[in-house]
């Protein structure tokens, strides 16, 4: 790690602390007497490469501005201004900082993955927004809440990556969504609690083939990890009726042997999760039409439904809840399983 400073009396004093907590392996400091930004660091002898770089600009570009920069409708700060004036003031205030920071990272752009720097106004995030999209560069940004203070946090690169993996642009963030929540109904000769009621879960889960992790149990909460591989949940009642018409067509050959009773179980259930449509006699199954969606060619990373599900005692009900996290079938899958749950709780 590299930090700069341009500042006597601030290189000085970042010395004194790298030594005093003993980081002299991790940071070197750079004393800055250029009239360039980051470019100075770049020479034949250093050949530096950096992950990313951070800025915290100065603000303002006069005394007058910092003073003026506050509403007098805005009650009194709790706290004074403690920067010197070279860490607040700057010629042209922090717009003209911040897009000499710009044309600079157009100059080093292999050298450093990724460029971010710290606004103060918003008005000037717009504006260094404009200069990126005008010159087609790769840029997220997000906003940072502290008390009564708001500041934001840009970062552009040039390098093919995703730089929105990392930070999702403000105006692109989704609300949270609330879990899909149904109130566990009390069941005869049953204890009525939290721990009865994942068994029964759990049970359910291993029935559907879905792998489950419990990853906290914490007071009257229990929270399991789910995934699901393949859709088994979905045509219960389809399955059950060719269930029972295969049973009655082979009750003499299942009671002589039930090997035979499971091999036409594992064949009703495999012909109806292969097919959309069954022939009106029930002797056979249409073939699958051909498809180009997705969601048909499952690769082994991708999951049908990844989930959280947690059961928890609120007063005197017992709630069971479920949140997306991905997953092919999306929210729908979510329902569908939740309302297996709500057929088959008895």
């Amino acid at each position: 790690m590299v930090g700069t400073e341009s500042d006597a009396d601030s290189f000085l004093k970042a010395q004194e602390n790298i030594q005093k907590n003993k980081l002299e392996s991790l940071i070197e400091l750079k004393k800055n007497t250029s009239s360039t930004l980051i470019t100075y660091l770049f020479t034949d002898e250093t050949p530096y490469t950096f992950d990313f770089c951070m800025c915290n600009p100065p603000f303002y570009s006069s005394l007058q501005e910092l003073y003026e920069s506050r509403s007098p409708a805005r009650p009194p700060p709790k706290n004074g201004f403690t920067g010197s004036p070279h860490e607040l003031i700057t010629e042209g205030g922090e717009l003209k900082f911040c897009r000499k920071l710009l044309k600079e990272s157009k100059e080093q752009k292999d050298k450093i993955r990724i460029f971010t720097t710290m606004v103060g106004h918003k008005y000037n995030l717009a504006e260094l927004i404009q200069d990126l999209k005008a010159d087609k560069i790769i840029y997220t940004h997000t906003e940072f809440c502290q008390g009564r203070v708001t500041r934001w946090g840009l970062a552009w690169t040039f390098q093919d990556y995703n730089i929105h993996e990392l930070v999702p642009s403000r105006d692109k963030l989704r609300k949270k969504t609330l879990p899909l929540t149904y109130l566990l109904p009390e069941l005869p000769n049953c204890v009525y609690n939290v721990e009865t009621a994942v068994t029964k879960i759990k049970n359910m889960l291993i029935d559907l083939n879905m792998m489950y992790k419990v990853i906290e149990k914490r007071g009257n909460n229990i929270c399991l990890d789910v995934i699901a591989k393949t859709n088994t949940w979905s045509n219960q009642r389809r399955k059950k009726r060719m269930m029972k018409r295969i049973e009655a067509e082979n009750v003499k050959k299942i009671k002589h042997d039930t090997a035979d009773k499971v091999d036409a179980e594992q064949h009703v259930n495999d012909a109806v999760d292969a097919s959309s449509s069954l022939i009106s006699n029930g002797s056979s199954i249409s073939p699958i039409p051909e498809t180009n969606d997705h969601t048909q060619n499952i690769t082994e990373t991708e999951h049908v439904i990844h989930a959280i599900l947690k059961v928890i005692k609120k007063e005197n009900d017992v709630l069971l809840q479920m949140e997306l996290v991905d997953g092919t079938a999306g929210k729908e899958g979510l329902h569908q399983i939740i309302q297996y749950i709500k057929n088959n709780w008895k």
